[in-house]
């Protein structure tokens, strides 16, 4: 059993592996106070916990785990305020809008709160994320449609036959879908099963389909499908996302819009 004082340390760590990408023994010496025979311990502990990869002289984030709701969120912010912003900018007064789970939907949430206030634009959005509706409860110009169900803790969404019953009955306008790898042959992919069913429903009832995610999700094929990559009519991300890509994807239909840092 690991004690708060280990605990403390790997948690640290996780949290410059989330900043960073990667972290070096020497750096985690200074910054932890601990020895380099401790952390590397520490760092074979994440590694078998499949949450690290231990590399020569450090370690590496691994790249085919989700690293986790509160990890995610301090990956590539700048990167998903961006795309937010520019998903935001979509948006017209009266569209029916619904938002999917994850964290660069949350800057979604917060671009439309901003526009609302600034522009006075008007729209109703549906979610079965708590938190995303929490961002949006109480703005005189958002009607809130709160999808509920059982609460998954990793996403903060609702899943189970009442969500989606809900959902079956409702029509969208735009659908912002969020992805944890995009794949020309696998599609738009997602690390965990659970949420699926809520995507591909929404998927049905939506008019127009956006998928948000930044550039780092490019080729990188997720333990579930979600749909083929033509399904989406475009995919808002950063401006790192190579020209290339861009174009192969608009052969296939999918129209790339990569937003400039704000």
């Amino acid at each position: 059993m690991a004690t708060p004082i280990k605990s403390s340390r790997t948690q640290a760590i996780l949290e410059l592996l989330a900043e960073r990408g990667s972290v070096s023994l020497k750096d985690l010496t200074a910054l932890l106070d601990a020895s380099e025979m401790t952390l590397r311990r520490d760092l074979k502990d994440l590694e078998v916990r499949g949450l690290a990869r231990r590399v020569h002289g450090g370690a590496v984030l691994a790249s085919d785990r989700d690293p986790g709701y509160w990890l995610r969120f301090k990956q590539f912010q700048k990167e998903k305020r961006a795309i937010g912003i520019a998903a935001a900018r979509q948006v017209e007064t009266g569209q029916s809008i619904y938002l999917d789970t994850g964290t660069t939907a949350i800057e979604v949430a917060r671009a439309l709160v901003r526009r609302s206030l600034e522009e006075n634009l008007k729209v109703r959005v549906s979610t079965h994320a708590i938190n995303i509706g929490a961002e949006l409860a109480g703005h005189p110009n958002i009607t809130l449609h709160q999808i509920g169900g059982e609460i998954y803790p990793d996403t903060f969404g609702a899943s189970g036959p009442a969500t989606l019953a809900q959902i079956g009955a409702l029509n969208f306008d735009l659908f912002f879908l969020g992805v944890s790898g995009i794949d020309i042959v696998a599609g738009w992919t997602a690390s965990s099963p659970v949420g699926i069913d809520v995507k591909q429903a929404v998927l049905q009832r939506a008019r127009r389909v956006f998928a948000i995610a930044d550039s780092s999700k490019w080729e990188k094929v997720c333990f579930a499908s979600i749909t083929p990559i033509d399904a989406v009519d475009g995919w808002h991300t950063d401006a790192r996302l190579p020209e290339e890509v861009g174009d192969a994807l608009r052969q296939r239909g999918v129209n790339v819009l990569r937003a400039a840092d704000e």
